[in-house]
């Protein structure tokens, strides 16, 4: 398969070098461990928004999309949706708020349409690739977490 926009490699390099400008001007500023949980915070963050990858979504054929997206929890713009939906649902084990706000049209001799008012039916099952988003996730927010309450313990010690 060709190769097309931006490569990875790149991308870290990147990344890398502007991190490095940034510690160099601010590194006094912030304990070291609160610079290490801003990386992982900003490398998690690349890899699940930013990072060019595929979209690996299941097909109803069982086959991943082969689809060119940025960051691990998107997807394309035909699965975009039910990738959101299965790492919702395997995450949390709910329904994605998001459902709550759809306008759900039906044609009138759709078997569908007769189903209860406010019911959805569920079109794709929980995958592994759910779940692997579903951790990426995780990782994402608690490192986010983690490195802001890093910096805020880092701002508290410079006003001591």
């Amino acid at each position: 398969m060709r190769r097309t926009g931006r490569p990875k490699f790149g991308d870290l390099i990147t990344l890398t070098l502007l991190s490095s400008l940034v510690y160099l001007l601010y590194g006094p500023v912030l304990a070291t461990g609160a610079w290490i949980l801003l990386a992982i915070a900003v490398l998690l963050l690349w890899i699940s928004v930013v990072m060019p990858t595929y979209c690996d979504f299941r097909t109803q054929r069982g086959t991943a999309c082969k689809r060119r997206v940025n960051g691990k929890l998107r997807g394309c713009h035909d699965h975009g949706r039910d990738k959101r939906d299965a790492v919702w649902r395997a995450l949390f084990r709910v329904r994605n708020p998001g459902e709550f706000f759809r306008v759900m049209w039906h044609s009138p001799g759709d078997a569908r349409s007769r189903s209860t008012p406010g019911t959805t039916q569920l079109s794709t099952p929980v995958t592994t690739q759910g779940t692997r988003d579903a951790t990426i996730l995780v990782c994402t927010v608690i490192s986010t977490v983690s490195g802001v309450i890093g910096v805020v313990i880092g701002v508290i010690g410079l006003w001591q």
